[in-house]
């Protein structure tokens, strides 16, 4: 992995990154699990739609 990676966990808590893992190799992670909603509200929206309706097929 490249050492200037950031890592930016979009996923809700408690996320899918392992921090301390991250944190003992000294790369960056960031949780952000709102993220997408905050900045993008229709399209997250229309995306978490759209999956939520193909899985229930």
């Amino acid at each position: 992995m490249n050492p200037d990676v950031t890592i930016v966990d979009i996923a809700s808590a408690p996320g899918g990154v392992d921090f301390d893992f991250c944190r003992q190799q000294n790369i960056r992670a960031k949780l952000c699990p709102g993220l997408p909603g905050i900045y993008a509200p229709q399209s997250s929206a229309e995306i978490l739609f759209e999956a939520i309706v193909k899985s229930l097929s």
